[in-house]
């Protein structure tokens, strides 16, 4: 059984699911997804034939540019009748730099700074935050909403307004625009690995037919698992305090990685790599640590920041995949002055930053009462899945910092001769380097410590040792690419 859904610019999404027994077999949930075109690596073992990707040209002007036959263009501000393009209502007009606050406290990027809340409808409006029309590549801070309100210490503060409106929420925490056919791509990936049926089984209780990771007094927990794509993956929950269902499912070694690599190819990442380099003032970019991301309930949000002390050179970019209708925001911000809290509403086809001390986690949510969109199987149970791969400008000043606060999962090690490898790899100023026709990393000497890796590797150390014989074994337990087109070992 098939129902659309609908993504970004219009892109139409058909989900497939197998009704079940709750004491048999897990369903298969299948979402088919029009083809994005033609792969530009081919069927390569490892990294893609060396060539320059086409220039890519942006409109930095609004709708609302008048531009003079030779070219030249002058932005006319909003638009007077509070249209947009396709005739909707534009909300509110929101400027940086009309805050004060932001021109005083904080590094103003070259990004899109002045633009309209949308949707125009205030009774549309949901969340504390501005949700800008984005178009793929643009790339804007996010801002509180003049609807969010705040105490009397922080209003005297504020010259005695009474909202945050128009404030950066924290230095580091950006919204970006995305290419339509990474969405697609990235939910193919999922379809025909078998990686959203996986999260359906753990984002389900055992008494709706789920089978989730228990989760742990201290620490991840996690398990190796089989998907149809034949590679090794790794599921894994969060500790008990994170007081939630949610679950990663990320690459185990070097080989499925650049599989997941050449997904983000496919889906024209390159555009947003491109877009955040030069917006942000980067020398380099690489994908270096890339993840799935499921949930359907949580408690209590767990607050937490993913990097710090980078100098703004590494953001996770969460990009959302599937998502619940009427529902309230999935994220928590926490304003990095006033510690106020507030609640971000994700949309797909548009990706959320977050970098160097940016405080956020998942709010509050139950999906398992609602029957969703996405699953046809007549059962009870929702779930939010999202993308999420990490990108850095890495160097000498940095490396340490990306190691120790940002490798949470099994793969990639923390090891920094492994990421000083990758170092610029996907996208530079000066140009020559992509995803799409990616040159691999740099050579990276590896060898086993032990000499008996090959009698570990036999009892299955390699799985059921992950601090040990995983760290020590790393040829003979084949974490890394030994050789390929691009002679990396």
């Amino acid at each position: 059984m098939k129902v659309p859904f609908f993504l970004s610019a219009g892109c139409v999404v058909a989900i497939s699911v197998t009704a079940f027994d709750e004491s048999s077999t897990f369903p298969s949930a299948s979402v088919t997804v029009p083809s994005p075109g033609s792969n530009p690596g081919g069927n390569r073992k490892n990294s893609p034939p060396v060539g320059p990707l086409p220039a890519v040209e942006e409109d930095k002007h609004s709708a609302t540019s008048t531009c003079s036959s030779e070219g030249i263009c002058v932005d006319d501000g909003p638009n007077v009748d509070g249209k947009d393009v396709d005739g909707k209502n534009r909300g509110q007009y929101y400027c940086v730099e009309d805050n004060p606050v932001n021109v005083r406290e904080y590094k103003l990027a070259n990004t899109l700074n002045c633009f309209h809340d949308a949707p125009g409808d205030e009774t549309e409006l949901v969340g504390d935050f501005v949700t800008p029309k984005l178009e793929p590549g643009q790339l804007a801070p996010i801002l509180w909403r003049d609807s969010t309100k705040v105490s009397k210490e922080i209003s005297e503060e504020l010259n005695s307004t009474i909202s945050l409106g128009g404030k950066i929420v924290t230095q580091y925490a950006y919204q970006i625009g995305l290419p339509p056919k990474l969405t697609s791509a990235l939910l193919e990936y999922c379809n025909s690995t078998g990686i959203i049926d996986a999260f359906r089984k753990f984002t389900l209780p055992e008494s709706q037919g789920g089978e989730p990771i228990a989760a742990s007094t201290s620490g991840h927990n996690g398990k190796f698992i089989e998907l149809l794509d034949g590679n090794r993956w790794y599921a894994q929950r969060p500790a008990k305090e994170w007081k939630s269902n949610m679950h990663w499912i990320s690459p185990a070694d070097e080989k499925t990685h650049e599989e997941y690599l050449r997904v983000l190819g496919k889906g024209d990442f390159d555009l947003v790599l491109k877009s955040i380099g030069e917006q942000l003032g980067l020398d380099g970019l690489v994908a270096y640590h890339l993840t799935f991301i499921g949930v359907s309930e949580s408690v209590r949000g767990f607050v937490h920041h993913d990097t710090k002390g980078t100098g703004g050179s590494v953001y996770n970019v969460i990009i959302p995949l599937l998502l619940e209708e009427d529902v309230d925001p999935e994220l928590i911000l926490v304003d990095d002055k006033y510690e106020k809290k507030g609640g971000f509403k994700y949309s797909v086809g548009v990706a959320s930053m977050m970098g160097d001390d940016a405080m956020h986690g998942t709010l509050e949510c139950d999906y398992l009462n609602i029957r969703s969109k996405h699953f046809e199987d007549g059962k009870l149970g929702g779930m939010r899945l999202a993308a999420t791969v990490y990108i850095a400008d890495v160097n000498e000043q940095n490396v340490d910092a990306i190691t120790t606060e940002t490798l949470t999962q099994i793969f990639p090690l923390a090891d920094e001769k492994w990421l000083m490898s990758q170092r610029g790899r996907h996208w530079r100023v000066e140009g020559g380097y992509s995803i799409a026709y990616d040159k691999g990393r740099k050579k990276f000497r590896f060898e086993d410590e032990y000499d008996d890796c090959d009698n570990l590797v036999k009892a299955g150390m390699c799985e059921s040792d992950t601090e040990d014989t995983r760290v020590k074994c790393l040829k003979s337990c084949h974490i890394y690419i030994e050789e390929g087109p691009s002679s990396i070992r």
